[in-house]
């Protein structure tokens, strides 16, 4: 019996599917490490995908639409605004493998270096992939543009969560305003009202601009890069 450990080196909040022979297990956090067990010794493949999350619409949009108050509320205590979105984006994803002459237990470790956006110039970058002990990994490069419109929609959604408590928290104070006849004090949070709405359409709107850039950058380094493969 041959007892082989896989640890992986990523990004905390994907997973990937590991594949050594006829076995798949999920690598993944905390962890970050797979456990094999193989019958004999001999020639294997390793295989590494990335997998992506699959929630269909309808369940996805009743579970934002129920939590959104308590995310919110977590939003604004963790004071996460997330303005720069643009650095979670993984524009390509990877499939991989390698081929294993397993004989002995052996530690695999697996270093991926994700897609991100590479600000200073303008591109994203290709993730990497490198296997110890050094061995040859043939990697796939997976173009997955929908990130970049997943997290423009991620920082929406962290807006609007963050919107509603801040007009149920002032309609509130202005009801309490009209109660006590204090006209004053209902201009006053009517202002503050208009310019929370005018910061949060204004990002927004930034952010809406910004994801347009950030596809159009990716579109045509995507068509330069076929175009160098061929």
């Amino acid at each position: 019996m041959v007892k082989i450990k896989v640890i992986g080196e990523f990004k905390q909040e994907n997973t990937y599917k590991v594949r050594i022979g006829d076995m798949e297990k999920v690598l993944s956090y905390p962890d970050k490490s797979l456990d094999f067990e193989i019958s004999n010794e001999g020639k294997y493949r390793l295989s590494i995908e990335k997998e992506s999350p699959c929630i269909p619409l309808v369940l996805s949009v009743i579970i934002n639409l129920i939590t959104l108050v308590l995310q919110g509320i977590i939003n604004i205590i963790f004071f996460n605004d997330n303005l720069n979105w643009e650095d979670d984006i993984e524009a390509y994803n990877i499939r991989g493998y390698c081929d294993l002459d397993l004989k002995g237990n052996e530690v695999i470790r697996i270093r991926i270096r994700e897609s991100r956006y590479l600000k200073d110039k303008k591109l994203f970058s290709l993730p990497q992939v490198t296997v110890s002990p050094n061995t040859d990994f043939i990697v796939e490069i997976l173009p997955n543009g929908n990130s970049i419109s997943q997290r423009y929609n991620a920082f929406v959604k962290k807006v609007f969560s963050v919107g509603i408590i801040f007009y149920a928290l002032f309609l509130y104070l202005l009801h309490a305003a009209f109660t006590i006849h204090n006209l004053w004090l209902c201009i006053f949070i009517m202002i503050l009202i208009a310019g929370g709405t005018f910061i949060m359409c204004f990002s927004v709107f930034s952010a809406r601009k910004k994801k347009n850039t950030l596809l159009n950058l990716f579109n045509g380094q995507e068509t330069s890069r076929i175009m160098l493969d061929k």
